[in-house]
């Protein structure tokens, strides 16, 4: 049985990567999934298979319940739009429990390596012995370290791992085990230095572990509340127009059709955010493939460049947050970036539109279902003449005003033998003349061409938007890397012969906020070590990572030991003061999801049920006024 399902594993994964619509998304999935299992292909790709796999059953049974059940163009977009969701929650999903699993099996892991080192006081052996009681996950890593801890070439080895692995936790315990075998482990204060790193690693892994647990649970349904309100648009439409009719013009004309995809973008910003706020921790490095071509371009080149010279100052405030930031997305990727949102949206919005305009036409055209007749014998033939009241009004639609007058229209009526009665004819006439001038009205006007081009300023800005909501969520990220600072210090500044420039090259290994930052001081560090760091602390202008310059600075005055004595002291007061940041941004954070999780339900239901609803009393109950006034 289980070579059976090995087999079906291998053939939905050969199928899937010849699939047109699913190659590079397995490539892609099985890329994610070597990271948690490097060097097993077998599977990773058994891994992919199956969930790409559940996914396809799930989008095909969402299609078959959606667009095969109403076929419309908005469920069309809807299903779409679901399907693409489904694959990303389940990959988010997926690849976060198999974190959390890694996480915990290195936590009992870290455990029998301190327990076995009390045995064999040897570092690779220790290692070795700690494989066999531990998790699949986990032996897997741990074979990796292990053969690079016993390898000829370790110090190159442990480079290429550390360019290769993006888990913090599983390099500072590589870079733990090379130090303690190069320069051998040290006494501190009557305890071996190896075995308190390896104790204090193991104490930010159960933190890691319960800040995630937080997050899940706080932001835990929000996704569905943001994105499920836009299921409730179909039976929305069905149920007013069921219950009031006069609500047509509404749902299927120009408002109704413009407002659905207002309501789509609504929901899929939600979900950015959501998102954002869930994977703020996230040390990822995106990339931007499309901008990254597009900015090669010579012609692009040239247009950016004449902006960046014309807007100088503003280019460099961007490439000076972006790089704080740790982005691998340029000052020039970003305005380009801009540009196209707002030139996208401007296009989407004129089409839409243009869309709406075509619909109101063809409602005046051919919509008759608010037309009745009710003279004698015409209410047998009301079908037909329907029919022939249509006709006539295609027929005149594209005249000029001047050349349908009510006169002509009436004759032409009368010479239909459908029509018997003169009331019949008379109603049909004020029907036809109201839609021609209802027709010749239907035009884009100038406050919808100045909506659009005010939305359209807004997509430009929508990038930055975005990139400054991540620079405020990312503030955290920061702490965090300075506390993982912090951690590598206490680990080296005791080793033996150890200098300013192994500590700094260390450093820029872990770093992802700081990486820029400290790459130019590397560089610049031979020519002038002052220079170099005084540079640094310029560039960062925040204050605990400022702190740890400072330090740096009076190391060959007083010595590396002494210079980082602090930095025990420090690092306690600030894992402190973190987790009680963290406690306050989470709560935070869950309450301003759960805002904009509820947004697009709240502007759902007030924009296409209560408002219009209320609006059609409002209008009906004026006119049955007006009618009581006449009488």
């Amino acid at each position: 049985m289980k070579q059976k399902l090995m087999i079906l594993e291998q053939y939905m994964f050969s199928f899937f990567s010849r699939f047109l619509l699913t190659k590079q998304l397995i490539k892609r999935l099985r890329m994610r999934y070597e990271i948690y299992y490097p060097g097993d292909a077998a599977r990773t790709k058994a891994l992919s298979a199956r969930l790409m796999a559940a996914v396809s059953v799930c989008a095909l049974s969402l299609c078959a319940a959606l667009f095969m059940t109403h076929p419309s163009l908005t469920c069309g977009i809807l299903t779409c739009f679901y399907v693409w969701l489904i694959f990303n929650e389940a990959v988010r999903l997926s690849l976060s429990l198999l974190e959390r699993k890694l996480l915990k099996q290195f936590e009992m892991f870290l455990l029998d390596v301190r327990h076995q080192y009390y045995t064999t006081h040897s570092v690779s052996e220790a290692v070795l012995e700690a494989i066999s009681c531990t998790g699949k996950i986990m032996q897997i890593h741990g074979n990796l370290l292990y053969e690079i801890l016993i390898s000829v070439n370790v110090k190159e080895k442990a480079q290429q791992y550390h360019h290769s692995m993006n888990n913090t936790f599983l390099k500072l315990f590589l870079t733990q085990c090379v130090n303690a075998m190069e320069y051998g482990d040290q006494n501190m204060s009557g305890e071996s230095l190896y075995v308190t790193n390896l104790g204090d690693l193991r104490h930010d892994i159960q933190n890691k572990i319960l800040q995630l647990d937080a997050f899940r649970y706080a932001f835990s349904g929000l996704v569905a509340v943001s994105v499920l309100p836009l299921l409730a648009l179909s039976p929305i439409k069905r149920w007013g127009m069921g219950n009031l009719p006069e609500l047509d013009g509404f749902y299927n004309g120009r408002t109704g059709t413009i407002l659905i995809p207002v309501f789509f973008l609504l929901t899929f910003l939600a979900y950015l955010f959501i998102l954002n706020m869930q994977e703020v921790t996230s040390q990822e490095m995106k990339s931007h493939p499309v901008l990254f071509r597009l900015t090669g371009n010579a012609l692009v080149k040239n247009f950016l460049a004449i902006y960046e010279r014309k807007y100088y100052s503003r280019m460099e405030a961007r490439r000076t947050m972006l790089r704080r930031m740790g982005e691998t997305l340029t000052a020039e990727m970003l305005q380009l970036q801009q540009m196209l949102c707002s030139i996208v949206f401007l296009l989407i919005g004129l089409a839409l539109l243009l869309c709406a305009q075509w619909n109101d036409k063809q409602m005046i055209l051919h919509d008759f279902s608010s037309f009745t007749v009710t003279a004698g014998r015409d209410t047998e033939n009301q079908n037909e003449i329907k029919n022939v009241v249509e006709a006539c009004l295609a027929e005149y639609a594209e005249a000029l005003p001047e050349k349908h007058s009510e006169i002509e229209i009436e004759e032409k009526l009368q010479q239909n033998r459908m029509i018997f009665s003169t009331g019949t004819v008379k109603s049909a006439v004020q029907e036809i003349s109201d839609r021609l001038d209802a027709y010749q009205d239907s035009y884009i006007t100038w406050q919808e061409v100045l909506v659009l081009l005010a939305a359209a300023g807004l997509a430009y800005f929508m990038p930055l938007i975005l990139l400054l909501f991540r620079r405020r969520l990312r503030d955290m990220t920061m702490n965090l890397e300075v506390m993982q600072f912090q951690s590598i210090l206490m680990m080296l500044v005791h080793m033996p012969e150890m200098t300013v420039l192994t500590l700094l090259e260390t450093l820029e290994e872990f770093a992802h906020v700081f990486r820029s930052a400290l790459q130019d001081c590397i560089n610049d560090y031979s020519v002038s070590r002052e220079e170099a760091l005084a540079e640094l602390k310029n560039k960062e202008k925040f204050e605990p990572f400022c702190q740890l310059v400072d330090n740096f600075i009076i190391c060959d005055r007083i010595g590396i030991e002494k210079a980082f004595d602090e930095v025990e002291h420090d690092r306690m007061h600030f894992q402190e003061r973190q987790e009680l940041e963290i406690r306050k941004q989470l709560k935070d954070k869950s309450l301003l999801g759960r805002i904009i999780a509820y947004t697009p339900c709240l502007l759902i239901l007030t924009g296409y049920l209560i408002l219009p609803f209320s609006a059609e009393c409002i209008r009906q109950f004026i006119e049955s006024w007006q009618d009581m006034q006449a009488l």
